[in-house]
């Protein structure tokens, strides 16, 4: 044992063995003398052997061994024998410490076999079962059964020489946030689902640099390999891990993990695209805006609220050059058990980004709805200028619905639909002015509703050359800059999700309020900014 945890161990229960020794003694001088005896044993004790479970109960063992010692010495001076009671035990503390030792290990390297291995040896040495009875119980050959258990005796041995270590996220765990898909969740959610718990959130980023065996990932995580192998069949069974060659498990989720230094250099990135096409695109892109036909309606035919709403859904557009049917194509995209097609994608959780962030850093969407009628649909984009509170899990294609039977008259203010309405005004869709209701989203009318409807809305707009160029310089500094902070096989996914939206329209939208380009919204205008609905029937402005 390395002399200077010999030392350090000394240090701390030289008055512990003092305190045993006058507890045992008749005087203080013999305390003393029994204290300097059990403290140079365990000394020489420290500097000979290693690897010892519990060092308090070894040490407080030797104390006892030393003072069974030193009373038959004294017992030699005596007239009269010693009082068995003085004795203590006759017992070998030490080997029999070694042999509880032993055992704890043993239990302990059991729990870290993998489940077939953990399966055969429990039968067979706790359940005092045969080879031949294991195999009937397991449906397997002899042979294998054999096999498994002379692998498990070679395992165990192996690992009860070692110290197992606790990996950082066992001491230090890692919480996941700014959970978010690209694709259709399915029946269970999006990834806020299925990485609820903070066991699955640190499984998955155990195995997220580098693929590890599940023994790797238990060690990480500070625990035994029996209270992960369900949790990491079910990541695995939904896509969210994926299991290599050689029993190894990778993670399948696109996670941000660049520290605050990184995300502010990022984040500034982003606002000098967002300089450059208000700067350089934005006049053009008002001048084309500026005039809107009989096909679509815009609450109080104000302009202003026009642009922002625009302006936006175009700024998701710009410079998208993914194609959406590619992306299936990746591993990254998954068909899930419940029915989703998604990339998954997380953040793990930083307090000094947090710090850092304000309201008009918030993005969500765009977002998508087409009821199976297909007669209606909407889309809506989050920022941090509207004063919606409602993620994706929350945009119903009842909405969508009900928005049709209010345009169509279809609606009757009865008690029966009240609900309907409530929930029309919460999300924005209507507001009631003076007692009267009016439609406070943009309308497009839209008439054929196919399969393809979706996807026009992720048309690339390009933007003007010498402004593309611009744009191109900085989207890459920002994609290396971040780059060394994601694990190799997300590298492309990194390209990918950086250019789904090139330009960020939240920030866009802030620079041209810095401006005054664009105005303020009321607060009744920013419960509907940012929606468009397509339908094949218009609102009237005094409807």
């Amino acid at each position: 044992m390395d002399k200077a945890f010999a030392d350090k161990m000394i240090s701390e229960y030289q008055k512990k063995f003092f305190g045993f020794a006058l507890s045992k003694c008749s005087n203080f001088n013999e305390a003393e003398e029994l204290a300097s005896r059990i403290t140079c044993e365990a000394y020489m004790t420290l500097r000979a052997v290693e690897d010892v479970y519990n060092w308090e109960g070894y040490l407080h063992r030797i104390a006892h061994n030393v003072y069974v010692h030193y009373v038959k010495e004294q017992a030699k001076h005596r007239t009269t024998e010693p009082e068995e009671k003085d004795l203590i035990e006759h017992k070998d503390y030490a080997a029999e410490y070694a042999n509880q030792e032993e055992l704890s290990l043993l239990q302990r390297e059991v729990a870290w076999l993998g489940k077939r291995h953990r399966e055969i040896v429990l039968l067979h040495y706790y359940h005092n079962k045969k080879i031949k009875e294991i195999a009937e119980i397991l449906e397997l050959p002899e042979g294998t059964v054999k096999w498994h258990l002379s692998d498990a005796k070679a395992q165990l041995k192996k690992g009860m020489k070692q110290m197992r270590r606790k990996g950082n996220l066992g001491i230090e765990p890692v919480k996941l946030t700014g959970f978010a898909h690209i694709g259709k969740p399915g029946e269970l959610g999006d990834p806020a689902y299925f990485l609820a718990s903070m066991l699955r959130q640190n499984i998955v980023f155990a195995a997220y640099y580098e693929p590890k065996k599940m023994e790797d990932i238990a060690e990480e995580l500070g625990v035994s390999p029996v209270f992960i192998e369900d949790e990491v069949d079910y990541l695995v069974d939904y896509g969210y891990l994926d299991l290599l060659p050689g029993q190894r498990y990778r993670t399948n989720v696109f996670i941000n993990n660049v520290p605050a230094d990184i995300y502010a250099k990022s984040k500034e990135l982003s606002k000098e695209i967002a300089r450059v096409v208000c700067d350089m695109y934005i006049p053009q892109l008002m001048e084309e805006l500026k005039e809107w036909g009989e096909d679509i309606y815009v609450p109080d035919n104000d302009r202003n609220y026009w642009y922002w709403t625009q302006i936006a859904k175009r700024m998701t557009c710009i410079g998208v050059d993914v194609d959406l049917d590619k992306l299936k194509k990746h591993n990254y995209f998954v068909k899930r058990k419940d029915g989703g097609e998604y990339v998954a994608c997380a953040a793990v959780d930083n307090e000094e980004i947090q710090s850092q962030t304000t309201k008009a850093d918030w993005l969500s969407g765009p977002m998508w709805t087409v009821p199976e009628e297909k007669k209606i649909g909407t889309w809506i984009l989050g920022t941090g200028f509207d004063n919606r509170v409602f993620g994706w899990g929350d945009n119903s294609e009842s909405d969508a619905l009900n928005l049709e039977l209010f345009l169509k008259g279809q609606l009757p203010k009865v008690e029966a639909v009240l609900d309907k309405y409530v929930r029309l005004y919460e999300r924005g869709y209507i507001v009631n002015r003076d007692g009267k209701d009016m439609v406070n989203v943009i309308v497009q009318k839209e008439t054929a509703f196919d399969e393809s409807f979706m996807e026009k809305g992720f048309v690339s707009k390009q933007l003007p050359e010498p402004v593309s160029r611009k744009v191109e310089e900085l989207l890459q500094k920002k994609i290396l800059l971040e780059k060394p902070y994601y694990p190799g096989h997300m590298h492309e996914m990194l390209q990918i999700w950086h250019r789904l939206m090139v330009v960020r329209p939240n920030y866009v939208l802030e620079e041209l309020l810095n401006r005054g380009v664009l105005q303020p919204l009321t607060e009744e205008q920013k419960k509907g900014v940012m929606i468009i609905a397509y339908s094949d029937i218009l609102p009237t402005q005094d409807m």
